[in-house]
């Protein structure tokens, strides 16, 4: 499969995501309805992400990936259309709950069905590819979800019609499927032996030196972008105007990202993956240090937020990388799975970790830590590489070190 075509297969996930956290909390917001219940919604439908880990093994199990995408990308379809009848007002509220969580189940579905057809129909050497167009279509999507999706909603058609444009979209990012054959994965006859057959794969990772690593790896405090997220909030900070602070967080951000997910993906496939990982949190933390140190104004918000957007995709699409060079033939759902659930945690915890410091240090405070976590953890991860070498690797060193 080209990789650009697995960023194709990826925009539905940050369709629907930009449409419920961008674009439909616009609208209600405008409406009345308090944050704390958009908020709510916007939860309902990320709270699944949590859950790749048991989407992965139904995808192994059952069906083939090609199916399960089909069907996932049909289920965001009937979601979205289910919310252009849902009156967008308080009483609409318990209606549009469960439709996000459904959004939410059908995303992670669709992102694992992607995974196993990424491992069923690329080789190795495109990996690196493949996750930095994964990455670009995810984030590309949202800003489709988001920005346009906001642009019709108060501008164009209003956000019922668009959702039922954004569901016609969705359905149609299924076409690469007409063009690429996804061949069925070798699994047991039954469904026990499936099961056993993705767990066997899960466990050779969790059992190898480098699967060990990649599993540390995606789960280090570092390339975050955590205080990005938080720019928003902070941004009176940098005397950032309102509508200044909707162009580089919003659309412009998003579109800054893309570029870095891509170099990424392509740079992981020239050199190590984990090397590119490595420097890419580097740059990161480089570049929120700098944010900090550096004179506030509105004009260093402003190309301090879309640079470190650009790192930030950089990191993303070289984490990815990390993750899809353990994809194997057998239970590459499953792995990528838990995999992706592990990427997920260090963003929460260190976005409320450098929130907190905030409330109490202040918004330079909030950068420096989270760099300083991020260079502390890269340099912690590159001596327990240096340490746990191959036994090969020691015996050559040893044999090159000079004769005293």
């Amino acid at each position: 499969m080209p990789p650009p075509f697995i960023g194709v297969l990826l925009l539905p996930v940050g369709m629907n995501q930009g449409f419920i956290s961008i674009a439909l909390g616009y609208v209600l917001a405008q409406r009345g309805i308090a944050v704390s219940v958009i908020a709510g919604l916007i939860g309902l439908r990320l709270l699944p992400d949590t859950w790749l880990f048991v989407s992965g093994p139904l995808v192994d199990c059952t069906l083939t990936s090609a199916r399960w995408y089909v069907l996932s990308v049909i289920a965001i379809a009937i979601s979205l259309m289910a919310l252009a009848f849902v009156p967008l007002d308080t009483a609409g509220i318990a209606l549009m709950a469960p439709i996000c969580l459904a959004l939410g189940v059908a995303s992670i579905v669709s992102s694992s069905a992607t995974s196993a057809a990424v491992a069923l129909t690329t080789s190795l050497a495109v990996r690196g590819a493949c996750a930095g167009w994964r990455q670009a279509g995810y984030l590309g999507g949202i800003g489709l979800g988001g920005g346009v999706g906001l642009w019709l909603s108060t501008h164009g058609v209003g956000p019922h019609v668009t959702a039922g444009l954004l569901a016609l979209a969705c359905v149609s990012c299924a076409c690469p499927f007409l063009f690429v054959h996804v061949p069925r994965a070798e699994r047991g006859s039954t469904l026990v032996s499936a099961a056993r057959t993705a767990l066997g794969s899960l466990w050779a990772l969790l059992r190898s030196r480098d699967g060990k690593l990649a599993v540390i790896a995606v789960t280090l405090p570092a390339g975050l972008g955590a205080a990005m997220n938080l720019m928003p909030a902070v941004a009176a900070d940098w005397r950032a105007s309102a509508a200044l602070v909707a162009a580089v967080t919003g659309v412009l951000g998003g579109l800054a990202a893309l570029p870095g997910c891509i170099a990424a993906g392509y740079l992981c496939d020239r050199f190590p993956r984990r090397t590119v990982f490595i420097y890419s949190a580097l740059a990161c933390a480089a570049g929120e240090a700098l944010m900090a140190i550096y004179p506030h104004s509105p004009q260093s918000f402003a190309i301090f937020v879309l640079a470190n957007s650009a790192l930030t995709g950089l990191a993303y699409g070289s984490v990815e990388a990390v993750i899809y060079d353990r994809l194997g033939a057998l239970g590459a759902a499953t792995v990528g799975g838990v995999l992706g659930s592990l990427c997920n945690l260090p963003v929460v915890i260190v976005t409320v970790l450098i929130g907190t410091v905030q409330s109490h240090r202040g918004s330079n405070a909030m950068l420096i830590v989270e760099a300083g976590l991020g260079v502390a953890s890269v340099a912690l991860y590159v001596l327990l590489i240096w340490v746990w070498r191959p036994k090969g690797a020691l015996q050559a060193a040893a044999q090159a070190a000079p004769v005293a």
